[in-house]
């Protein structure tokens, strides 16, 4: 090598190094203080991580599990530990993986409540807040193969330490004020869930002005990793129930294949002998007063119809012999 050439790398590599160094360092603190979360999704993602869910009951599902599902009045009622891991914001896909990896990290639970909708077996494009996924996608390749093939992170944000902190003030300030701020705070969710003590919104009007009706597509791929899902949990010996929370009915009569989509669990629970708890036509479903928006119910809502439920399961005797 040209002793030019060889200074000129030596004089890159004392300048990169240190680079490099600093931002694996970086990456590294903030990914951990991160990991020290106990709110929103980074929570459930830390006490997944942390094996903290090893818990009789789990709920699963979106924003319909996380808002809807009061695990203390199940376990007041029932007598049994429960969690909920809902995942705000997206579907089965993503559901799938937060499911392997409580069942990789947790003891098994003895049985999983799925609350399923119109979104469960379809695939949005983009990565609904991306930021939950910072500090685990360079750690583990489940997450990193799963989030791939959404919108929102770049090939380097994989590959690169501090890349895809870029741009993410919020998150990194969160990052610092867990590191430096106080421990002593109360969690915005309770053992997952999050009831929400507000009224009815303008959602539903604002999106009836802007389209006619809303047709939801069915993935093919995600409709075969659910039946795929379903096996396995019969497989691992764990009680499989479907619920459908109440959901306001003029919002359901707003997707123009509403039918169609909810036919297609009322199948799978025929086929697999699930059981199936439908309150979409709960007289619950008919008044505002339950729901905070079309689709979502408010704490008074969630904290009846968690009763309701407890009620019904018991009366099927569904949770016998726990």
């Amino acid at each position: 090598m040209y002793p030019a050439m060889k200074k000129f790398l030596i004089t890159i590599l004392i300048f990169v190094l240190p680079l490099i160094v600093c931002a694996w360092l970086l990456d590294r603190f903030f990914s951990d203080s991160l990991r020290q979360s106990r709110n929103g999704e980074f929570g459930v993602w830390n006490d997944i991580y942390n094996g903290k869910v090893n818990d009789d009951l789990i709920i699963y599902g979106g924003s319909r599990a996380w808002v809807h599902f009061d695990p203390k009045i199940m376990t007041d009622s029932l007598g049994i530990s429960v969690y909920n891991v809902g995942l705000n914001g997206h579907n089965f896909l993503l559901q799938n993986l937060r499911h392997r990896l409580l069942l990789k990290y947790n003891e098994k639970p003895e049985v999983i409540i799925h609350a399923v909708d119109i979104m469960t077996l379809g695939k949005r494009p983009d990565l609904f807040n991306l930021e939950q996924f910072l500090p685990y996608m360079m750690d583990d390749t489940a997450v990193a193969n799963a989030i791939a093939g959404y919108e929102g992170y770049d090939y380097l944000d994989y590959r690169l330490p501090l890349m895809r902190y870029s741009g993410k003030w919020k998150t990194v300030y969160a990052a610092l004020k867990l590191r430096f701020g106080s421990k002593n705070y109360t969690p915005d969710r309770i053992k997952g869930y999050q009831g929400k003590d507000m009224v009815w919104n303008s959602d539903f009007e604002k999106a009836k002005e802007e389209i006619n009706e809303f047709n939801m597509d069915l993935d093919p791929a995600t409709v075969r990793l659910f039946e795929k899902y379903i096996r396995e949990c019969r497989e691992k010996n764990i009680r499989l129930i479907f619920v459908s929370p109440p959901e306001y009915i003029e919002g359901q009569l707003f997707v123009k294949n509403y039918d169609e989509i909810m036919n297609v669990f009322r199948k799978f629970s025929h086929d697999y002998s699930v059981p199936y708890y439908d309150y979409t036509k709960d007289t619950m479903s008919y008044s505002k007063r339950y729901f905070y928006n079309s689709t979502h119910m408010n704490k008074l809502g969630a904290e009846l119809f968690t009763r309701k439920l407890v009620v019904d399961m018991k009366k099927d005797k569904v949770l016998d012999n726990l």
